[in-house]
């Protein structure tokens, strides 16, 4: 992957069924923890997989732009721990960040936007987590997204390179 900060990685062991990710260490050898995640699945019926993360991210850190993949592998983890672990903050903040998403992810949400279709089932999805959306209105947070997201297309430049958008 030529990651240059590659000691911000690690391997953990996701088990089916459960919610947490079991930091792996270093010095795990992958034959002996697929023969024990084997026994594990026999007795449990549930598989575990390997997922490869970063093991602390800081709120006050940039992305790293001279490192690509250490950049994109943060950001992409950021987005899903954003949408699987929700904070509770203010409605504004969670359409904000949503709206960030969309951004750096213009390319994919324009038409949804363009259609007026961010209400449709599975887009919010994408940029909310599902406790905000449950919580409130869909159609009014689906407006109030487009809206903030319209606004924010005005003032940034579409030309502007993925990794710059992510650091928004």
């Amino acid at each position: 992957l030529k990651i240059g900060k590659a000691n911000d990685f690690a391997f953990f062991q996701v088990t089916e069924g459960l919610q947490t990710h079991r930091l792996l260490p270093d010095t795990a050898v992958i034959s002996s923890i697929l023969q024990k995640w084997q026994k594990l699945q026999e007795v449990t019926n549930r598989s575990s997989q390997l997922l490869f993360k970063r093991k602390f991210i800081r709120v006050d850190e940039y992305l790293q732009a001279g490192d690509l993949s250490h950049a994109t592998l943060t950001y992409q983890q950021a987005v899903w721990d954003f949408l699987h672990y929700p904070i509770q903050e203010d409605l504004k903040t969670m359409v904000d960040i949503a709206v960030c998403i969309m951004f750096v992810e213009r390319d994919h949400f324009q038409d949804y936007v363009a259609k007026g279709k961010i209400a449709d089932p599975g887009v919010l999805e994408q940029v909310l987590p599902e406790t905000t959306i449950r919580e409130g209105n869909r159609k009014k947070i689906a407006q109030q997204v487009s809206e903030t997201y319209q606004a924010l297309r005005d003032t940034m430049d579409p030309g502007e390179h993925r990794l710059v958008a992510m650091t928004h």
